[in-house]
């Protein structure tokens, strides 16, 4: 009875403490935490690598790197938290997520350039040791690390959608060149596993032929669709005209 009740006291805490971190930060992708501990902590390293163009010299700021580590990695979990960085879905990111992190990583670098302003008025540690452009360049290395590892993500998942294609998607020309036929070039290529690949526009407007759109062609009018699903060897024909009559349909 005592050993399991010991037991039980040695997993309470530890069920309080994982409980107490998922409230805290509520991260939906947790697993960039471990990642980003890489980052921040080679990034300081990098910034004074750079700075100085030699290990050799890096190495005489050990105590001041490790003391501004200690409270700078710290201050870049926060600022990343605090602006939502931790709970995107990166799979589907776009522009606004890389200028929140962006956004973050300015914070970061203003506040590392006030606490170590601090430090060489008021302070007594070794932190002073550290160079004054120090701030910038851990600001910029960070936010190509966090957004290299974030954007990978998107790279990742579109190798991956496309090994899982089973079998060549069915060539289709699109009837109508104009924004609905547009927006469904867009819908299918967008598609993770397409079914279909557009191959050319066909449109009666004869304004509109030899002329691209994202890179596909408008080749001719209804008139010529035979011949050019021959050409094309088109099996199926997508009519993206909301004007077009029954006659041009059945056609």
């Amino acid at each position: 009875m005592f050993q399991m009740n010991n037991k039980k006291l040695l997993k309470f805490p530890v069920e309080i403490t994982d409980e107490a971190l998922a409230r805290v930060f509520k991260l939906k992708n947790f697993y960039f935490l471990y990642v980003d501990i890489c980052i921040f902590t080679l990034t300081p390293l990098l910034a004074l690598w750079l700075r100085l163009d030699s290990w050799d010299l890096v190495m005489k700021f050990d105590r001041g790197l490790f003391l501004a580590l200690s409270v700078f990695i710290p201050i870049k979990f926060v600022c990343l938290h605090l602006l939502g960085c931790y709970r995107r879905y990166w799979r589907f990111a776009s522009t606004e997520d890389l200028l929140q992190i962006a956004a973050a990583c300015a914070a970061i670098s203003l506040s590392e350039s006030i606490i170590l302003s601090f430090a060489y008025v008021y302070g007594q540690s070794e932190v002073y040791l550290l160079p004054r452009s120090f701030p910038i360049s851990d600001g910029l290395l960070t936010f190509v690390g966090v957004g290299a590892a974030r954007l990978s993500i998107i790279a990742f998942d579109k190798s991956l959608r496309q090994r899982r294609l089973v079998c060549a998607p069915e060539k289709v020309a699109i009837y109508g060149a104009g924004n609905a036929g547009v927006a469904l070039l867009d819908a299918i290529r967008q598609n993770g596993r397409p079914t279909l690949e557009p191959v050319v526009f066909i449109d009666d407007d004869p304004k509109k032929l030899d002329l691209k759109i994202r890179g596909i062609s408008v080749l001719g009018s209804r008139k010529q669709l035979p011949a050019l699903c021959d050409r094309f060897k088109v099996k199926r024909v997508v009519i993206a005209m909301p004007s077009a009559g029954g006659v041009a349909i059945r056609e």
